[in-house]
């Protein structure tokens, strides 16, 4: 899906990539393996096995809205609100 996404153009203008965990850990090895080389390939910075989705425990992250990453606190932060 990544690919697809690359060559139609759709990430040029994403600073980065947000992916949840693998339900129950599965192919965790194979899916890092998979988003290293493609942050790589497209110079875009990748988290990855977050708590959102189809893991436990769930957390919500809203679509469309902006938020911060600090990478060296490891914390994701919503800085629009949300209920506008």
């Amino acid at each position: 899906m990544l690919d697809r996404l690359i060559k139609e153009d759709v990430l040029q203008n994403v600073r980065c990539l947000l992916v949840g965990k693998p339900y129950d850990e599965i192919y965790y090895d194979e899916y890092r393996e998979i988003l290293f080389k493609i942050s790589n390939r497209i110079n875009l910075p990748i988290v990855y096995n977050l708590n959102f989705g189809h893991s436990l425990p769930r957390a919500m992250i809203p679509c469309g809205i902006r938020g911060k990453i600090d990478f060296a606190n490891k914390h994701i932060f919503i800085t629009e609100n949300i209920l506008d």
